[in-house]
C-alpha cells in the first residue's frame, strides 16, 4: 500500500491540498490537455426527474487526480440525489456532495491513471420550472498522471437544459438499471501513531460500488466467545477500535446505495487465551455433568441389583 494512499485514507482534506497546490507550485505551465462537462436530455417537461452524468474526456492524455466544482440554477432544477457509482474515480478526496454555496464539490484521484472519455459522477434533478437551465464548472484542476503531476488547463464545454411545457413521464429519464451487484472487495489496514487518536489503535478502509456508488459503512467489533450483545453501527474512515487489547474480531460492511453489502473481516492480533473462553468453559462443565449423571445412573443400577438379590 502507497504512503499517499495511507495519507489520502487518514487525512482526505489534507492529501488534497499537498497534491493540488505543492504540484501547481513546482509547475505553472499548464498543458490545455483534458475537458469536462455533462451529458444530459436535451429537453424535459416540468418535474420531470432525470439523471445527468458529469464526464472527463481526457484528449488522449493520462490524468492521475480531478478536483472542481459544478453549479446549477436552484430556481429551475431540484438536486435530488448524486452517485459516484460506475465513476472512473478509484478513491475519492471528497466524494460529490453538496456545499452551503449550493455547489457541489468534488475531487479525486487514479492512482494508476486515466485516459479516454468517463464519468466522474451523477446527479438526479428535478426540473422545476420552464425555461433554460445553464450549469456551469468552476475551480477545475486537473494533474497528469506523469510522475510530476503537471497541472492540465482543462475546457469546459458549455451546458444547458430545455425546461418545456413537454408531459413529464415517472420514470429517470437517463437512468440506469437497478443495481443488484455489492460493493468491490476491499482490505482492512490496523495501525497506530501517536499523531492519530493519541496513538492507540485504528483501522482504515476504503472501497467503491461501479453501479449505485458507496452509501455508508458499518463496524462490528467482537470479543470472540465472550457474552457481549453488540450491534453493527455507522461509521468512517480512520475508526478508532473500542478494543484497543486486539483480542477480537472486526467487521467492516459497505452498502451501496441499493441496499447491496459487502462485508470484510479483521481477525484478531491477541486471541483470547482458552480459559477466557466461555465455550470451551460450558463444554468442560457439560462433560463434567454427563460424567457425574452416568457415574450416578451406573450406581444407581448396582444398588436396584443388590436389592433385587437380597429379596430373591
Amino acid at each position: 500500500m502507497s504512503r499517499f494512499f495511507i495519507l489520502h485514507l487518514l487525512f482526505p482534506r489534507f492529501c488534497l491540498v499537498i497534491l493540488f497546490s505543492t504540484f501547481y507550485f513546482l509547475d505553472s505551465n499548464s498543458v490545455l490537455a483534458a475537458s469536462v462537462g455533462w451529458e444530459a436530455p436535451g429537453e424535459v417537461g416540468v418535474n420531470q426527474r432525470f439523471q445527468a452524468d458529469v464526464f472527463l474526456d481526457t484528449q488522449g492524455e493520462n490524468i492521475n487526480a480531478v478536483e472542481g466544482e459544478f453549479e446549477f440554477p436552484r430556481g429551475f432544477l431540484g438536486l435530488k440525489e448524486i452517485s459516484d457509482g460506475d465513476s472512473i474515480i478509484n478513491f475519492w478526496i471528497q466524494r460529490p456532495k453538496l456545499n452551503l454555496d449550493n455547489k457541489i464539490i468534488f475531487s479525486g484521484i487514479i492512482p494508476a491513471g486515466y485516459s479516454g472519455k468517463g464519468k466522474v459522477f451523477s446527479v438526479v434533478f428535478q426540473a422545476l420550472a420552464l425555461g433554460e437551465a445553464p450549469v456551469k464548472f468552476s475551480n477545475l484542476k486537473i494533474l497528469l498522471n506523469d510522475g510530476s503531476g503537471t497541472p492540465v488547463q482543462a475546457s469546459v464545454l458549455s451546458a444547458s437544459i430545455k425546461i418545456s411545457n413537454i408531459k413529464a413521464s415517472e420514470e429517470i429519464l437517463g437512468a440506469k438499471l437497478a443495481d443488484s451487484e455489492p460493493p468491490e472487495s476491499f482490505q482492512i489496514y490496523l495501525s497506530n501513531d501517536e499523531s492519530v487518536f493519541g496513538g492507540k489503535w485504528f483501522i482504515v478502509f476504503a472501497t467503491q460500488d461501479k453501479n449505485s456508488g458507496i452509501e455508508r459503512y458499518e463496524i462490528l467489533e467482537n470479543r470472540k466467545w465472550k457474552i457481549e450483545s453488540r450491534s453493527w453501527e455507522t461509521a468512517e474512515s480512520p475508526y478508532l477500535l473500542e478494543d484497543q487489547s486486539l483480542s477480537g474480531d472486526v467487521y467492516v460492511r459497505a452498502f451501496d446505495r441499493a441496499g447491496n453489502y459487502r462485508t470484510e473481516h479483521l481477525a484478531p492480533v491477541n486471541p483470547l487465551n482458552w480459559y477466557e473462553n466461555w465455550l470451551i468453559w460450558i463444554i468442560i462443565i457439560i462433560v463434567i455433568t454427563m460424567f457425574f449423571y452416568a457415574r450416578r445412573k451406573k450406581i444407581n443400577a448396582k444398588n436396584i441389583r443388590k436389592n433385587d438379590q437380597k429379596s430373591a
